[in-house]
């Protein structure tokens, strides 16, 4: 395989995309466009009740978002997990993050401190 071709790399979902995205979406299921209106009310029961510090109990309802169908939600709390705990692996890897050098970082990150470029969707060599 060509070192051009070993080089090229699709983007990942960066997590702050997925943030914005959840933010939009979040408020068009506040408007009752979108989602289990049944299953909202009770994600926010209990994201209230769940304490902004705690990641452990935080992590816990990203899971339950997960099994009731309310990804975006569960994007919002993983957020809220690693602003609790800034090292919870679980909920840096499923936000897309991954460790590099000792730090957490975006694939993006990652991609560019290796000295890549993205050029029409893909990652390149600089020098290509």
């Amino acid at each position: 395989m060509s070192d051009r071709k070993l080089a090229r790399k699709k983007p990942s979902a960066l997590p702050s995309c997925l943030l914005v995205l959840a933010q939009i979406l979040c408020v068009l299921t506040s408007a009752g466009i979108c989602q289990n209106q049944d299953k909202i009310k009770e994600f926010k029961q209990r994201l209230e009740s769940t304490p902004p510090t705690d990641a452990c109990a935080l992590y816990k309802l990203s899971t339950w978002c997960a099994q009731n169908g309310l990804p975006i939600q569960r994007i919002l709390v993983l957020q809220r997990v690693i602003t609790a705990c800034p090292e919870h692996e679980k909920a840096r890897l499923e936000l897309g993050y991954v460790k590099h050098k000792g730090k957490w970082l975006t694939q993006a990150e990652v991609n560019i401190s290796k000295g890549l470029t993205l050029i029409d969707g893909e990652w390149l060599a600089k020098n290509e």
